[in-house]
């Protein structure tokens, strides 16, 4: 199994309460992604980053799901209370075709910049 190069879908997007979506990237059957999502928060935060995959069947005039097949967040802490700032999480997608991610502050107070990458293994 080998590693393909790593790919911005994100780059820097100040996020607020309205979702950004991130760059599309496709998989083959055999193939999985790791994706990883950085989430800077301003000083004192009191919004955490949301974050949704989408998938779709499409190759191009993409129709993507209504509804993210996963949903999770990134706080401004570890679970242990400690500050991670930035705070980075990363995820492993299979078994998709094409995905994308969704991402937005849990509440209107928060402008979050975020980065996101993915790497293949097939």
């Amino acid at each position: 199994m080998a590693w393909g190069s790593k790919t911005s879908i994100i780059a820097s997007a100040a996020v607020t309460n309205t979702e950004v979506f991130s760059s599309p990237f496709s998989l083959e059957p055999s193939e999985r992604a790791e994706v990883e999502v950085e989430a800077d928060f301003p000083a004192t935060p009191t919004d955490t980053l949301i974050v949704s995959f989408y998938a779709t069947l499409d190759d191009s005039s993409e129709n993507w799901d209504d509804t993210a097949f996963f949903v999770d967040e990134i706080d401004y802490e570890d679970m242990f209370g400690a500050a991670k700032d930035p705070n980075k999480k990363s995820y492993a997608i299979f078994n998709k075709y094409k995905i994308r991610l969704g991402v937005r502050s849990s509440g209107t107070t928060d402008t979050i910049t975020v980065h996101a990458n993915y790497r293949k293994a097939s």
